[in-house]
């Protein structure tokens, strides 16, 4: 029974690749077809018209051509080359050469030119693991042969690049197992459907192990990150690879960690928070940011007649350590990634499962949100009229009776001189 069930699954898969090659031919046919037709058309108005059609002609893109040697390939059952030739941090993500990413990669501009297809520069993140618990030698020779596409086309619908035999394409790993929660994130970004530019968001270059003994297959999934994945907000797909990412070659210097606070106010409606939609929301990302309590401070506001409540200095603590925050609240947000391959460091926002290249802004304050009858008013009075307090002293009355001891020491200077 099982020998029948594998055989199903390796007829697919070689069925699925029939079909594709099968697909590839008839439209680079037609294509062909069209080429011949080509000359039957003149264009109108004698010499000048030609001119304008030959200049057309002239400024279309030249066609890709998939590299001859196709690089990360091999003839056994396992690859494992990269554990002796390391992956290169920054390639050109048609090619796999390795690249020096350009200063303005990480502007306005640089994301304009990948949008127009004009720069392919892709960063490396890490991998992320998968197991195939079952899979017979047959199905893997399946899986391991020769991607192609033809030159005619960059990518295949799905998002393949042509790739050498030995390595695993993303989509037909998946065909093998559908309902691999991580590796369907890999196959969003990857797929040129789920772009907003039809491209490609990331290139995957893979290596496996293979026990013959228990049939069982891992698979490491390289990705490397194009310029376009950083313009995408709250991404599940993001997220999801993120969370699962080993091998990460950069330096990451972590969000500020929040401290464990007391507990004092919760929230209602607490089944809308385990939502997916819900938490890539604003209100479910700012439900992250929430404190529902913060340290009690045991001084008592100078010049304040009413003496204030614990909760209230609590609340009064969180308000200036809010706005006195170094990085302000993106601190507590935003990992930043260190890089060295010329297009600057990344910052990544956990939670939301977004990257950014421009460095967050410092921004800070919150939201106060408490209960009627709690204060509010005081201690927002409190908050607000304390800079200005300390502000007078420092700022009028200090000067004023420095000025004033200085005046006297020159008076009394004066006067001991004076016969």
């Amino acid at each position: 029974m099982e020998k029948r069930a594998v055989s199903s699954r390796v007829a697919a898969l070689e069925k699925k690749r029939t079909a594709e090659e099968a697909k590839k031919a008839a439209k680079l046919a037609n294509q062909a077809l069209l080429i011949q037709d080509k000359p039957k058309l003149k264009a109108a108005g004698g010499g000048g018209g030609g001119g304008r059609a030959a200049g057309a002609g002239s400024s279309k893109k030249i066609a890709w051509k998939s590299p001859d040697v196709l690089p990360y390939g091999c003839s056994t059952l396992s690859n494992t080359c990269f554990a002796t030739r390391p992956l290169p941090v920054s390639i050109n993500i048609r090619s796999l050469e390795r690249a020096v990413i350009p200063e303005e990669w990480s502007s306005k501009a640089g994301a304009n030119k990948a949008a127009r297809h004009e720069e392919y520069y892709g960063r490396l993140m890490g991998f992320v693991a998968i197991n195939v618990p079952k899979v017979s030698e047959d199905e893997l020779q399946a899986l391991m042969a020769l991607n192609n596409v033809y030159d005619s086309e960059i990518f295949s619908e799905e998002g393949e690049f042509k790739t050498a035999r030995g390595q695993i394409p993303v989509s037909r790993l998946l065909d093998l197992i559908p309902d691999h929660e991580v590796l369907n994130a890999v196959y969003a970004l990857q797929n040129p459907i789920s772009s907003p530019w039809k491209v490609p968001l990331i290139r995957v270059v893979s290596n496996h192990e293979y026990d013959p003994n228990k049939k069982s297959l891992k698979v490491q999934l390289w990705l490397y990150f194009s310029r376009l994945i950083f313009e995408l907000i709250a991404d599940p797909a993001i997220k999801t690879c993120m969370d699962n990412l080993q091998g990460i070659p950069y330096r990451v210097i972590k969000a500020t960690p929040r401290k464990q606070q007391p507990l004092m106010f919760q929230s209602t409606g607490l089944e809308i928070f385990e939502q997916e939609s819900y938490r890539f929301s604003l209100a479910g990302l700012l439900k992250h940011a929430e404190n529902s309590g913060y340290t009690m401070v045991e001084q008592q506001p100078e010049d304040l007649i009413p003496e204030l409540y614990g909760f209230q200095k609590s609340t009064l603590q969180w308000m200036l350590d809010q706005e006195n925050a170094p990085l302000g609240l993106n601190g507590a947000f935003w990992d930043k990634w260190e890089t060295a391959d010329g297009g600057g460091p990344m910052y990544y926002f956990p939670i939301a499962g977004e990257f950014r290249l421009a460095t967050p802004p410092v921004t800070t304050g919150g939201l106060l949100s408490e209960e009627m009858g709690m204060g509010i008013c005081v201690k927002s009075f409190i908050f607000v009229f304390r800079p200005l307090h300390i502000l007078f002293l420092t700022h009028f009355i200090q000067p004023f009776f420095i000025n004033l001891f200085a005046h006297k020491q020159a008076l009394a200077k004066r006067s001991s001189s004076s016969p």
